[in-house]
């Protein structure tokens, strides 16, 4: 068993890790669900900036690979800790650095 984390989480991020928590026990076994899962909509607002080819270079170099995890998924990422957790179609991934 993993040890838990001693981390100060929201009352929503509480309530979405264990509606997924619940979400990941249920679909192996077949069980149905207690709960109605709810998408919330946040609004972002990106200001663009003119770069020029140099700058552009510079931040393609930081920018980390990307890895498609073969598994499409249309929901919200949601944030527990330094972790962020993905619901994909057919599972449920952890994203962070390893400890």
């Amino acid at each position: 068993m993993a040890k838990k984390q001693n981390t100060k989480r929201s009352r929503v991020a509480s309530e979405i890790l264990e509606g997924l928590t619940e979400l990941h026990e249920a679909v192996p076994s077949g069980a149905s669900l207690d709960h109605t899962f709810t998408v919330r909509t946040v609004e972002l607002v990106l200001k663009p900036k003119d770069l020029d080819p140099e700058e552009i270079r510079v931040l393609h170099a930081k920018l980390p690979a990307t890895n498609d995890l073969g598994d499409g998924s249309h929901s919200s990422p949601a944030v527990s800790g330094d972790k962020l957790l993905l619901l994909g179609a057919k599972n449920i991934y952890c994203v962070g650095h390893a400890k």
